[in-house]
């Protein structure tokens, strides 16, 4: 739809919106479709301009050539607005508005008065002066179509209207790729891309595809208003950040933020403890206006944790309303998740463990002893192995390089074996160790087991001294062995060399739920030490505090 005021033609007419200057007779304009043009959406395929003219001079077939320019320029400058053979001209509504915005690159709901004149073998009519004002294309919806969606209007990926004409779209795109517009996805009518003349400039005819980019992740925007499209690379944040009342290692300063780091390419994980409070992630350490708060992830479509809540306290920050305690967090980008988990052990797979090998049937268990802290106990060999923080799941691994990048001071029997995966390689002499990962201090550290030993008179290589007392080696986590003379006498156990404070007897382990092999029973001798009832002999005795059982084996 359009208004217009019509106006008849004389030898001169002027007015403040009309003006017909003096053309002679055998070559001038005759009709128009008004001085005053106002366009709207209504209805695209009516008329909105006409011109018709005489010509007694001009040949049969002339050609006529019908230009624009604003006024007060003289056509310095023309604009072609098209040809013709005959003594006519037209445009419909959206065939005007779209050579105003997209050719004179006028402003959109703005009147702009111009001049328009018709020509032909040398000879130009009079210059018709009309004020006209071009409307705002609305655009309900965008898709990005390009060489990632097999250049098929039906896979193209929807944009995000952010605003009037406004649309934006965050895409990976590998190097070399090539895209451009479109207004629906049923086919390329109407088609954008960029103008070859002027990049960074939209344009539907003419065009030519976005191009030229590094392999990487980029937010695209379109503004159909000022028909400006704009790329920008993002730089993924090595950490991210907690920092809030609802983790309380941190509080709301910048001393002691959580750092949450980059295990995998788009995913930030990291354990604290959470209380029933708010908290916000941050990209950058100590920069407060980089803080996205609960909203920001709710809108980009994100599955956020049932025990985060929006705090709804004047900045949306998230809310932790589960049960106080240490959980792992984890913000996973590239599946558009936010989940917590109550932290478990870890997991040692690997040749270079030889007690579990490169399977799950039986991995090395590293038991969280404290926030942040978990240690194992297990024979290494001169051989590869990898952590893992789910059991029976190979893409929770993290390497070598995976704790060097995020700061840790790693054992020296320890490198990176470069075989591919990775992995770590046990450099070390062969032999049991209590392996510690602490990632409070980001340390990774291999010790000697501490052992436990026998003394009494039931161990008589030992006696009741300190002299040479029976050591019991640490072979796993929680489980000490050793093999020695047994008689029938009594004897107890011991943590600490020399040290007669540290022994644990009889009732100790009983009342802890031992079950204690039956060779042995409660001296009943004042101190309740153990006693030996067997048969003499050479025995294994093996202490397992983790299935509770002191057992022993013929030698």
């Amino acid at each position: 739809f359009f208004v217009f005021f019509a106006l008849g033609i004389s030898s001169c007419v002027d007015n403040e919106n009309f003006k017909i200057v003096q053309a002679p007779d055998s070559f001038k304009i005759e009709t128009t479709s008004g001085a005053v043009i106002v366009l709207n959406d209504a209805n695209l395929t009516n008329t909105a301009l006409f011109l018709s003219w005489k010509s007694t001079t001009a040949s049969a077939g002339a050609t006529y050539t019908i230009e624009v320019a604003k006024t007060g320029t003289d056509f310095a400058t023309p604009t072609l607005l098209g040809t013709t053979t005959t003594t006519n001209f037209s445009m419909t509504v959206g065939e005007l508005n779209t050579f105003l915005l997209e050719v004179m690159n006028l402003n959109a709901e703005e009147a702009t008065s111009l001049d328009i004149r018709v020509s032909t073998g040398g000879i130009t009519t009079q210059i018709i002066q009309v004020i006209i004002t071009p409307f705002r294309v609305e655009f309900r919806q965008f898709f990005l179509v390009g060489s990632f969606t097999n250049w098929t209007p039906a896979e193209a990926l929807p944009m995000t209207r952010v605003d009037f004409n406004i649309f934006e779209i965050t895409v990976d795109l590998v190097a070399g790729a090539e895209f451009k517009f479109l207004p629906t996805n049923t086919s390329f009518d109407g088609d954008w891309g960029q103008d070859p003349n002027n990049a960074g400039t939209l344009i539907e005819t003419g065009d030519q595809n976005l191009s030229g980019l590094n392999a990487g992740k980029y937010k695209i925007t379109i503004d159909l208003n000022t028909f400006i499209v704009t790329v920008d690379e993002i730089i993924p944040p090595a950490k991210m950040y907690l920092v809030g009342a609802g983790v309380p290692t941190a509080g709301w300063g910048w001393d002691t933020p959580v750092v949450l780091d980059l295990v995998e390419d788009g995913v930030f994980r990291a354990t604290t403890t959470f209380a029933n409070d708010a908290f916000r992630f941050f990209a950058v350490n100590g920069d407060w206006g980089s803080g996205t708060n609960f909203p920001f992830y709710l809108n980009a479509g994100y599955t956020i944790d049932a025990n985060l809540i929006d705090a709804q306290d004047g900045d949306n920050n998230f809310k932790f309303i589960g049960t106080p305690g240490e959980y792992t967090i984890t913000l996973d980008n590239t599946n558009k998740t936010i989940t917590l988990t109550a932290p478990g052990p870890k997991y040692m797979v690997g040749a270079g463990v030889p007690d579990a090998g490169w399977n799950w049937n039986s991995p090395i268990v590293a038991t969280q002893i404290s926030a942040g802290v978990w240690r194992a106990t297990t024979s290494f060999i001169n051989d590869t192995f990898r952590f893992f923080d789910v059991n029976g799941d190979w893409g929770s691994g993290t390497n070598f390089p995976y704790y060097l990048n995020a700061g840790y001071t790693i054992d020296a029997n320890f490198e990176d074996a470069l075989d591919g995966d990775n992995n770590f390689r046990f450099i070390g002499t062969p032999g049991v160790y209590t392996i510690t990962l602490d990632s409070n201090t980001k340390t990774i550290t291999l010790t000697t087991p501490a052992p436990k030993y026998l003394v009494g008179a039931g161990v008589p290589d030992a006696g009741w001294s300190w002299d040479s007392p029976i050591v019991l080696a640490q072979v796993n986590d929680g489980v000490w062995r050793g093999s020695t003379n047994f008689i029938n006498d009594t004897f107890r156990f011991f943590d600490v060399n020399g040290d007669w404070g540290s022994g644990t007897n009889f009732p100790y382990y009983l009342n802890a739920g031992y079950t204690i092999d039956a060779n042995f029973e409660d001296a009943l001798d004042g101190d309740n030490n153990f006693r030996f009832i067997g048969t003499p002999g050479v025995y294994t005795i093996t202490l397992d505090t983790n299935a509770k059982t002191i057992v022993l084996t013929q030698s």
